[in-house]
């Protein structure tokens, strides 16, 4: 026996309309069963018989049968006709609204029931309309959990293009324009102890804005795995190891950079940067301050806050290996 065909889009008839089919519908969108719903009484042309057309569009593709089963299963409802819709979503909601043919004296008045942006564009095979959706709430600026919490089948199959997307939309290199003020970032480095709070104060301090959106930066590499256009970055329990100091000078720099993630590159836009380590920063790096007259100026001058946590830490400065590029003789 041939599979049903299943489809998301609909149109129906029933002829001596009766309300209870406006609210099967309605409960359909109530349930999550239905995305879209939407119709009115009309009178035939040639006959005046009165019936009612409409169209609707399910969450989930199902066939003729299992729509039956779900939504029409009571013995007034049995005789709603379905179709599969063969143009588009749009097309058959003005088929379905249209004045013309709309009953003056009707049962109940024309309706329209849920959210007619989620639709698909049309039924068919292998149709991504659904992507077209997500596309549209990460272009407004959803983020990756409210798209993994609505669309959670999507994000399994497509979270890595998501991602992409987000990176592509919002990712913009920093400018600088010769003629403008000197604008460079906001740069604050807490360092004491463990278990001082410089950790808290700089997530408290860095989510003080409801409109920041903050990054917290991968220990112990060089990738940005997942960033993508964060304005704000910590750098938590910062060690110099992470990358090299020339990299990390330019990072704090007004001018436009790119950060590695995994597979790609992508523009860094961040603004504020905080870092929690154990020492001060001419501590961090005593082994190249000692060996290069200056370099460790230019970190300084970058820096717009140093704040101790606690009591000043008793810390021997690193050995030189520990810091790529460092070990000159």
């Amino acid at each position: 026996m041939a599979q049903l065909p299943r489809c998301r889009l609909f149109c129906g008839t029933l002829f001596d309309p009766r309300e209870s089919v406006r609210l099967a519908l309605a409960r359909g969108v109530e349930d999550g069963t239905l995305t879209y719903a939407c119709g009115q009484c009309e009178l035939c042309p040639d006959t005046n018989r009165k019936h009612l057309q409409f169209f609707m569009c399910l969450v989930n593709r199902r066939t003729l049968r299992g729509i039956k089963t779900l939504l029409f299963n009571t013995d007034e409802l049995r005789t709603v006709h379905l179709a599969a819709c063969n143009g588009t979503s749009e097309a058959n909601r003005t088929y379905c609204t249209k004045v013309e043919s709309r009953d003056p004296l009707p049962a109940f008045p024309p309706f329209e029931i849920g959210i007619f942006a989620d639709c698909p564009e049309r039924n068919g095979q292998g149709a991504r309309t659904d992507l077209h959706v997500i596309a549209n709430r990460i272009r407004d600026g959803a983020t990756q959990g409210e798209i993994a919490q609505d669309y959670p089948a999507e994000f399994i199959k497509f979270n890595r293009g998501f991602l992409a997307l987000q990176q592509a939309l919002w990712c913009h290199e920093r400018t600088w324009d010769p003629g403008a003020a000197y604008a460079p970032p906001t740069v604050s480095w807490f360092y004491g102890r463990s278990g001082s709070g410089k950790s808290r104060q700089a997530y408290t301090d860095a989510s003080a804005d409801p409109l920041s959106r903050v990054y917290t930066k991968p220990p112990d590499c060089k990738w940005f795995d997942s960033y993508n256009g964060h304005d704000t970055i910590i750098f938590d329990d910062y060690r110099g190891n992470w990358f090299s100091f020339s990299f990390l000078l330019r990072l704090l720099d007004v001018f436009p950079i790119q950060v590695e993630c995994k597979g790609s590159m992508v523009p860094l836009c961040a603004t504020k940067f905080y870092f929690t380590c154990p020492m001060r920063p001419e501590v961090l790096y005593a082994n190249l301050a000692n060996r290069e007259h200056g370099r460790i100026a230019q970190l300084l001058r970058r820096i717009t806050t140093i704040r101790l946590f606690g009591e000043e830490p008793e810390v021997d400065p690193p050995p030189p290996a520990m810091y790529p590029g460092f070990n000159r003789g």
